[in-house]
Parts: structure tokens; C-alpha cells; sequence
């Protein structure tokens, strides 16, 4: 019988905030490390937010850096908690290799030092 477990996202500290200070081209912030047995699959939520005064481009890289495999998210500044990411199921690795990252660039693309936090959990069903 297949068991539904609520957990944190591994990068976060009792629930808290994930700062995400990373750049393009710099490599993501680890967000989540999903389970290392192949027969467990995490079910992904994320919100965030941009405490800054400036737009900012949250981008998620979702198990690897492809292109294709990015959630790219504008955040207005300052309007609370978005989602970005509602349930996204990621099968377990025995490798661990598909974590997710995510990084800043300010709505032109570049790239922008500022902090955006991403909070969430996870829906973990172990078979």
C-alpha cells in the first residue's frame, strides 16, 4: 500500500525561506533534492516572493538546466506570495541528479543580485 508523506523542501531550515541569490550562468540554488528511491515520486509546491523594489524573473530549473525544463515566473515587487509551481509531480533518483534549482534575472533577462524567497513542501507518495 502506497503512503503520502507532507515534508519540507529539502533546502529548507524548518520551513523557511529559500533565499535565491544565484544568477544566470552561475547555477541555481538548491531548492529540493527529490527522494533517492526510484518508487517514491514528489509532489512539488512552491510559492515565492520578491521583496525588493524592482521585477524580477524567478527561474526554476525543474531536474536539469535545459531550456525545456525551466519555469520561468515573474514577481512584481512587494505582492506577497506567488505561485509558482502547484503540485508538479518529480520521480525519486537513485542518483539524485534531478534536483531542482532556481536563480534571479531581473524581466529584461539579465542578470540581477537581488534575493527572492521560495517557500513550499512537498506531497511525498512512497509505494
Amino acid at each position: 500500500m502506497a503512503t503520502l508523506t507532507k515534508v519540507l523542501l529539502s533546502a529548507s531550515s524548518e520551513g523557511r525561506s529559500i533565499d535565491i541569490t544565484a544568477t544566470a550562468g552561475v547555477g541555481g540554488v538548491l531548492v529540493h533534492t527529490p527522494h533517492s528511491t526510484t518508487t517514491t515520486i514528489d509532489e512539488v509546491w512552491l510559492r515565492a516572493h520578491n521583496g525588493t523594489t524592482k521585477t524580477l524573473d524567478l527561474v526554476v530549473e525543474w531536474g536539469a538546466s535545459a531550456t525545456a525544463n525551466q519555469i520561468i515566473t515573474t514577481l512584481v515587487p512587494k505582492e506577497g506570495l506567488t505561485d509558482i509551481c502547484l503540485g508538479q509531480p518529480l520521480l525519486g533518483q537513485s542518483a539524485g541528479s534531478a534536483a531542482i534549482r532556481a536563480f534571479v534575472a531581473d524581466s529584461t533577462g539579465s542578470a540581477s543580485q537581488s534575493v527572492i524567497g521560495v517557500y513550499g513542501w512537498v506531497n511525498r507518495f512512497e509505494v
